[in-house]
């Protein structure tokens, strides 16, 4: 099926107010990427990290440069489940790989800026190897910004266009999984007009090659919307398939960032096509606080329209603390309308990070869920923790 995708955000950048971490020489804090030259092919998967102690470096090839890396998130989850949770669904504690990937990306040795990139990840819970965002980025300042070719993320939802490595929490909330392709194939258009704090996303893009890659699944004539509460878990919301001709979706991105702390909300409804059904309405989203407490701000790139991850001013490799960083997420999701019956499911999410290096994190989260699916209520405890790293 072929889809088309149009986004246009109006942003503007918050407040930088970087405060004192601990009583230790200044370290330059990341600014924010204000100029065209500060994006490249895969977009915040193609960030580089301010300091790499696992020595990543760019490789002269001749006509390009080459840069490799690696990455490895490794997840362990357990859950305290009521007696109707466990009449829902059936959960088990378990250690798993959640992604292991390997990029390789460069820029050509021509006079226009052009990048390149390539990735391939094994995807923990489908037990798969996956081609990840390839493609030729080709910066064209004729048109106010770059033209993407190749497989890339769509452009909607601030949080999903960020690297997975860069995200403030563990997934990315329940809707967006459900609702918003991971990734696809096509032709997109990325745009930035400084002065104006002004950028957009238009693309056209096909899931020949890609279906079956994303929680999503929207094929001529099938819809289906489902997604987990945690990563290493079964499925807690699902529609099932039913017959489908298009999807459209709409909604608000709103962040603000003064200083060492980030509000954010992305609330999202999408239309199905389907007469047979009703043509249903499902809708979700989430809300956020996050606190540096060590006193570092996450940085942006205005040019692509994502945050980034956090660089410490001090590693604990420097004998310093690293970043600690405490956040507090509600996330909503409902599936449910007409007979179409895929569940309703919230969770209130305390999380802490923290960055060993600007490589490497620990993330522990407690979750309180209550989902709302097969005429029961059921509440569940998820107990999780996430060790992040990059090479």
């Amino acid at each position: 099926m072929v889809r088309s995708c149009l986004t246009c955000a109006l942003l503007t950048a918050g407040l930088l107010r970087p405060g004192a971490t601990t009583a230790q020489p200044p370290t330059p804090a990341p600014r924010d990427t204000t100029l065209a030259t500060g994006l490249a092919a895969g977009e915040a998967d193609a960030e580089p990290r301010r300091r790499n102690f696992f020595g990543r470096k760019s490789h002269d090839a001749g006509f390009t440069t080459l840069d490799v890396g690696a990455a490895l998130l490794l997840d362990f989850v357990t859950y305290a489940q009521d007696q109707a949770s466990r009449e829902q669904i059936e959960l088990e504690p378990g250690f798993k790989v959640r992604d292991a990937r390997f990029q390789f990306g460069g820029r050509f040795r021509i006079r226009r800026p052009v990048t390149w990139k390539a990735g391939v990840m094994y995807d923990g819970p489908s037990h798969s190897w996956l081609v990840r965002q390839t493609g030729i980025m080709v910066a064209i300042p004729e048109l106010w910004g770059h033209i993407f070719v190749g497989r890339t993320k769509e452009g909607v939802s601030l949080s999903r266009v960020m690297s997975r490595y860069d995200v403030w929490t563990m997934e990315r909330f329940t809707f967006s999984d459900a609702a918003i392709p991971a990734l696809a194939d096509g032709v997109k258009w990325l745009g930035y007009v400084p002065n104006r704090h002004f950028l957009w996303n238009v693309g056209w893009f096909t899931d020949v090659l890609s279906e079956g890659q994303s929680f999503l699944v929207v094929r001529q004539p099938v819809y289906r919307a489902r997604r987990v509460g945690s990563s290493p878990a079964p499925y807690f919301i699902d529609t099932g398939e039913f017959p489908a001709r298009s999807t459209r979706m709409a909604g608000p991105e709103i962040y603000y960032r003064p200083g060492n702390w980030l509000f954010g909300t992305e609330y999202y409804w999408q239309k199905v096509g389907s007469p047979q059904m009703n043509n249903p309405l499902f809708h979700g989203g989430d809300a956020f606080v996050a606190w540096v407490i060590t006193g570092e701000t996450r940085s942006y790139n205005t040019v692509g329209g994502y945050f980034r991850s956090i660089a410490p001013a001090k590693t604990i490799l420097q004998r310093g603390p690293g970043v600690w960083e405490a956040l507090l997420r509600f996330s909503y999701s409902d599936l449910n309308d007409g007979p179409v019956q895929g569940g309703r499911f919230w969770r209130l999410t305390p999380t802490v990070n923290w960055y060993f290096t600007d490589v490497t994190r620990l993330e522990l989260a407690y979750g309180y869920g209550t989902l709302d699916r097969f005429e029961n209520s059921g509440v569940t405890q998820f107990f999780q923790a996430r060790l992040q790293i990059e090479f």
